[in-house]
């Protein structure tokens, strides 16, 4: 798949050596979320400021530092599976937060690796899964949390291109 963004005009890749992060926000509101960080968070700040975009939430995929974007954006929520987090960042099974019109859902696969599901896109945009690192989740698990979503469906990886369901 060629990389064509269009049907989902507020998603940003940021590519950061071999690792992917992703950026979306409402069209109106201008409020945003990131998918897992960057090594260099530059690329990621660069993005924010051009967009306008108001960092709201970071979403974790898989344990990693949130250290330069707490530094710049004191105040976004942040989200993940990991056991050791405090209870007001761990995601909750069928939780779901609204970030202006966009929804988005989490599908836990193992220990503490995630998926992020962004769905009610503009002009009707199929949903967009951000996958992280599924490294040693089971075939069965990536068959029932990720290959079950429509027909479509962008996937966004941790590493690597995207590709469609």
């Amino acid at each position: 798949m060629t990389e064509d963004l269009s049907q989902w005009r507020e998603l940003r890749r940021i590519s950061s050596g071999a690792n992917n992060c992703y950026l979306v926000w409402d069209e109106i509101s201008r409020e945003g979320a990131l998918f897992d960080t960057a090594a260099e968070s530059e690329a990621i700040f660069r993005i924010i400021d051009a967009e306008g975009v108001q960092l709201r939430h970071v979403f974790l995929t898989h344990e990693q530092s949130i250290e330069p974007l707490r530094a710049r954006f004191p105040k976004f929520l942040l989200h993940m599976n990991s056991k050791d987090a405090p209870p007001q960042h761990r995601n909750r099974p069928n939780d779901f937060i609204h970030l202006g019109n966009l929804r988005i859902t989490n599908r836990a696969l193992i220990e503490d690796k995630v998926v992020y599901v962004v769905g009610n896109w503009p002009e009707d945009a199929p949903h967009v899964v951000m996958v992280g690192d599924i490294e040693g989740v089971p075939q069965d698990i990536v068959r029932e949390k990720i290959l079950s979503l429509p027909k479509g469906t962008l996937l966004c990886p941790r590493q690597g291109s995207l590709s469609t369901i």
